[in-house]
């Protein structure tokens, strides 16, 4: 009498592991690629680029703050109405429109302090941005929805924007020093979140 197959898996199993080895193991061929200038950003890794130069640039560090709040309230907007794939053309948009205000902040007459506080809140404004193009990115019933995610960052884009706001206002060295703290403290509660 023939034994049943589940009683060989050994016998199964181990010409087919040979053969997934085998067939798994080549590398793959080499691809030659031309070189590629490094970016001056590196907060959108993954994201096309084909639409880059079709967003309006900010020329002044003041423009482009304007712009983030109405970008900002555009996302929150759009995820309100539903409108998903709005929402995460906005998302991208705002990525870009970030770097632009990225070199308006490097090339400003900005103090030191307001400087260090405009890059942290434009960095805590990348990462929130991030964390909500994930969701919008995410399978259905996977993860939180894009809406409940927003909800969940909103008060630190609100804040990161609100030191932006105030780097715009040209302040005395005291209120430079609150705006340094406000970030930091709004990063250590996000940290302590986390």
């Amino acid at each position: 009498m023939a034994r049943p197959l589940h009683r060989h898996r050994g016998f199964v199993a181990v010409p087919l592991a040979a053969l997934w080895l085998a067939a798994g193991c080549s590398p793959p061929p080499a691809v030659k690629t031309a070189p590629v200038a490094a970016p001056d950003h590196d907060h959108h890794d993954d994201h096309h680029h084909d639409d880059h130069d079709e967003h309006a640039h900010p020329t002044t560090l003041a423009e482009g703050v304007a712009a983030l709040e109405k970008a900002a309230a555009t996302v929150k907007d759009r995820l309100a109405a539903g409108a998903r794939e709005e929402a995460d053309d906005s998302v991208h948009a705002l990525g870009h429109l970030l770097e632009d205000v990225q070199g308006l902040v490097r090339k400003s007459d900005l103090s030191d302090a307001a400087k260090v506080a405009a890059t942290e809140a434009l960095d805590e404004l990348f990462n929130t941005f991030d964390t909500l193009d994930t969701a919008l990115h995410a399978e259905p019933g996977e993860g939180a929805a894009p809406a409940d995610v927003h909800a969940s960052v909103a008060p630190r884009i609100k804040d990161a924007i609100e030191v932006l706001r105030g780097a715009v206002v040209p302040k005395a060295a005291a209120e430079e020093d609150a705006a340094v703290s406000i970030i930091r403290e709004a990063q250590k509660a996000r940290k302590e979140n986390d």
